[in-house]
């Protein structure tokens, strides 16, 4: 609907010029409504826009709470390699610990030789070894 509006030297008489300006002002009052119809649309698909995204992003939750249940069993094997590696790493520095402690003798002096070497000790140091490295690892990858 936009109109060609005259130079302001080309219109000849007051009538004329009262004519283009109602004309003009039609235009305003058109382009207003237009632009207020088209925010309202816009508003329409601004609500829309951000319904979609809500419903993207539970469907995305539900899609990994439903992969968490798929690899359950991946999961698990998972775990099962991490604490095989995590028993051999402690069996080794465990083997390495004893090892020192025959060269440098053994915590509280050679008197405790018998209960260092004693299989109950040994468990127990490489139970803590295993564990130990169990945390060394989950902090590192947490």
């Amino acid at each position: 609907m936009p109109a060609n509006y005259k130079p302001v030297s080309e219109i000849r008489s007051r009538m004329e010029q009262e004519e283009l300006y109602e004309k003009a002002r039609a235009e305003i009052v058109h382009l207003r409504k237009q632009v207020k119809a088209e925010n309202i649309v816009a508003k329409d698909s601004r609500a829309e826009l951000l319904e979609t995204r809500e419903e993207v992003k539970q469907e995305k939750a539900k899609t990994k709470s439903f992969r968490i249940q798929l690899t359950k069993k991946e999961l698990a094997s998972k775990h099962a390699a991490n604490a095989s590696k995590f028993a051999a790493i402690g069996g080794i520095a465990t083997e390495l610990l004893y090892q020192t402690w025959d060269v440098t003798g053994y915590i509280g002096g050679n008197k405790w030789e018998d209960w260092w070497t004693s299989q109950e000790m040994y468990g127990v140091i490489m139970f803590l070894c295993t564990t130990f490295v169990g945390f060394i690892y989950r902090a590192a990858h947490e």
